[in-house]
């Protein structure tokens, strides 16, 4: 079977299963950015914008390559046109960092049918036609991400988290991201935004492309249907984590942790609310938490509290703060720092976050 039927049974069966979830109705499914010509990109970009950006000691087109974003109206997953980055024939002589975007246009979120869906997935195919970027490059760190952003507020929900990317000339397609339903908000606006990264330091002469197609974010069936083990359809559904290297996982790890935390108990405990995203379904988390007295690095404040919460789930964590803390808690600091060790499966990253107290 080829790749590019492979690519079309893959959308056609996500499409049923998603529609099977609901139970006792109409099947139903919603399907964003809502028009066609923004999903599958048939005549035209859909409406998607694009920016590129360079970090580091890039000078765009003399030291790093220059970045290009455009429309391809033909050679997509279906034969017609697609999103593409695409990255100058440069011999690359610095470590620098470039990056190409795509961010789709604004839509009101829905969920299914106004209500907060069961499921909320992302699917699209990918064309990786990076010849010598990856083959030749030093140090060579290709990578792409896919996130929603929510409109106003800036608030990124992760899709798909940073995936290195290995070379094809074929169109694939990606495995279906589960996005956690409870952290997008019905009513309000969202994009979804392609980001495509290079971190290479030095790359061959060869120009390089890396193509997007049948962009979709899909939800189905409703939150009350959760936990009810698929009854109505998509039993034979089998969903494989996204998560599978310690750089993806570290980009999660800070988002599994509030802004804020509250203190109680005269300052003697800090209540943390802590969560899983649903990206790393079958998985589950396992968090290892513990507040610092000060800075980044400083001495730990609180005794050590190790919680497992299943994938796009959420739990309260109860810190009990040290004595010699108590007051610094409850009456000298409005921040403090948390650290935290995350292990999905086999993989295992520690971060630290600066959080707000509030009383």
């Amino acid at each position: 079977m080829s790749h590019l039927w492979a690519a079309r049974i893959a959308v056609v069966t996500i499409s049923v299963l998603g529609s099977a979830l609901s139970v006792g109705t109409p099947a139903h499914a919603d399907t964003y950015t809502p028009g066609s010509s923004s999903q599958d990109f048939t005549t035209d970009a859909g409406g998607w914008t694009s920016a590129a950006s360079y970090d580091g000691l890039c000078v765009p087109g003399v030291l790093c390559p220059t970045v290009t974003n455009g429309y391809t109206p033909s050679g997509g997953a279906d034969g017609n046109g697609y999103l593409a980055t695409h990255f100058d024939a440069l011999l690359t002589t610095v470590a620098a960092t470039v990056v190409g975007t795509w961010e789709s246009p604004a839509f009101a979120y829905q969920g299914n049918a106004g209500k907060v869906p069961a499921t909320a997935k992302l699917n699209l195919n990918i064309r990786p036609a990076l010849g010598a970027l990856i083959g030749v490059s030093v140090l060579p760190d290709a990578s792409f991400r896919v996130d929603l952003v929510e409109q106003g507020t800036g608030r990124v929900v992760s899709a798909i988290p940073s995936t290195k990317l290995t070379a094809s000339t074929e169109w694939t397609a990606v495995p279906t991201a589960s996005i956690d339903p409870t952290l997008l908000t019905i009513g309000n606006s969202y994009t979804i935004r392609i980001t495509t990264t290079d971190h290479s330091v030095a790359a061959l002469g060869t120009a390089v492309e890396v193509g997007y197609d049948n962009v979709r974010l899909t939800t189905a069936g409703t939150a009350a249907d959760v936990g009810t083990g698929g009854t109505g359809g998509g039993g034979g559904e089998h969903t494989v984590t996204t998560i599978t290297t310690r750089e993806q996982l570290r980009e999660l790890a800070t988002t599994m942790l509030p802004g804020s935390v509250r203190v109680i108990g005269n300052g003697r405990q800090v209540k943390v609310r802590v969560r899983c995203p649903q990206v790393v379904a079958p998985q589950a988390c396992g968090l290892r938490l513990q507040g610092l007295s000060a800075g980044k690095h400083s001495r730990p404040a609180t005794n050590r509290k190790h919680v497992q919460v299943r994938a796009g789930g959420h739990r309260v964590v109860k810190l009990r703060v040290r004595p010699k803390y108590v007051a610094a808690y409850q009456h000298g600091l409005r921040r403090v720092w948390l650290t935290e060790q995350v292990r999905v499966g086999e993989l295992v990253v520690t971060v630290r976050k600066r959080v707000r107290l509030w009383h």
